[in-house]
């Protein structure tokens, strides 16, 4: 999953003109985007759909001279990331913050001796809302029978903004999705709102912990609840296609991802 192997670019792959700083040189850029957007290490790697610790990886392959550069694939990876271009954390040309994509948007024309008055708009105050939900680290794990899990660690990787929903709730929690068994509903890098005060209901997204037994090694998933027994939860995973039934007994907790109709009371 880590980008940091050798790495021979697809035929359609962007291919740099410019030649290449020294890792050293790459790595500097890397961590002062880091720096400048107030992010985490682990937080780049996962939400760039790398490994959580790719970037430490990195910087310490460069630091101790076990490594040279930085492959292609993950510089153009966490390149959108850190709000740069793959260009500037390769070479240091160009703009150090991207240009946000701006979608196109047709012309309407009006009728002659109109115009557009625009409606006021009152818009949220950013400051109404704390940023001290915990972002909760997450690593790759177990595949059982085609169902991906994944593992919950205790720790605390970052600090995000509180949605309405969510303000005077002290057990929430947020982490970012690993692996893609969910997408489309849930992609590599997501950032999931976690309510574990409210009873998942079904077909909700859950995150569902176990403990060991059997083939389970005591992990997590984010898959959607299809049907609750008495002795059974069944879970629903996309990709690829597949269910998993868990005896109530290994599991250790069930919550709910909240949706953004949720998280902002539409």
């Amino acid at each position: 999953m880590c980008g940091d192997l050798p790495f021979r670019p697809p035929h359609n792959a962007r291919v740099f003109s410019r030649v290449m700083s020294t890792g050293e040189e790459i790595l500097g850029r890397i961590m002062r985007r880091i720096a400048a957007l107030g992010l985490s290490e682990s937080s780049v790697g996962v939400q760039a759909g790398l490994s959580r610790d790719v970037i430490r990886s990195i910087r310490r392959g460069i630091e101790s001279g076990r490594q040279r550069g930085v492959s292609t694939d993950t510089i153009q990876r966490i390149a959108p990331v850190l709000g740069t271009s793959a260009e500037w954390l390769v070479s240091g040309t160009g703009p150090e913050e991207a240009e946000p994509d701006q979608p196109e948007v047709p012309t309407i024309p009006l009728p002659q001796g109109s115009e557009i008055v625009p409606a006021p708009v009152d818009l949220p105050s950013r400051n109404g809302y704390r940023t001290d939900l915990p972002v909760m680290g997450t690593a790759a794990g177990s595949v059982i029978r085609q169902v991906d899990g994944f593992r919950l660690e205790h720790e605390v990787i970052d600090l995000v903004r509180r949605p309405p929903a969510l303000v005077s709730n002290d057990k929430a929690y947020a982490i970012f999705v690993v692996g893609d068994s969910m997408a489309p509903k849930h992609l590599p890098g997501d950032l999931c709102f976690v309510n574990p005060l409210e009873r998942p209901q079904i077909d909700d997204s859950v995150i569902v912990q176990t403990r060991n037994h059997d083939d389970d090694p005591g992990q997590a998933y984010i898959k959607v609840l299809r049907k609750r027994t008495a002795s059974h939860l069944v879970l629903q995973q996309y990709n690829p296609l597949a269910t998993i039934e868990i005896p109530l007994q290994f599991v250790t907790a069930i919550h709910r991802v909240m949706t953004v109709k949720d998280l902002f009371g539409v």
